[in-house]
């Protein structure tokens, strides 16, 4: 008895060896992994216009001296915001409170454009 155990325990081996040898996949190529980053859409840069540029320039200057707490700076701040809106820019408006070296308190406008934020790099 001991040899048939023997020689089965032979047959289920060899069989378990030559059916793992086997295999019809032959001949298709496996794709290799792919170490590619996904492509990045970049936005295209807009034309730059120098006479729009000074005309943006002439704008702000036109309200006067832009100090915190006057009504040019304020009118400035909404230009500026506006201005980006017209272009389909997302706008962020920060104000923060502040006091100066003499104990004068104002409040300032921070103006942020964001061009197509929803575009991640």
């Amino acid at each position: 008895m001991k040899k048939n155990s023997f020689i089965f325990t032979l047959l289920v081996s060899t069989y378990w060896l030559l059916a793992g040898s086997c295999s019809n996949d032959e001949g298709v190529k496996k794709p290799e992994p792919s170490n590619k980053k996904p492509e990045t859409v970049i936005p295209p840069t807009p034309v730059f216009n120098q006479d729009s540029a000074y005309a943006f320039i002439k704008d702000q200057i036109n309200f006067g001296p832009r100090v915190p707490g006057t009504p040019a700076h304020a009118k400035c701040a909404e230009y500026l915001s506006s201005k980006l809106k017209s272009y389909g820019w997302e706008v962020q408006i920060q104000n923060a409170n502040i006091t100066t070296f003499d104990k004068k308190k104002f409040t300032l406008k921070n103006v942020i454009g964001s061009y197509k934020p929803e575009i991640t790099n």
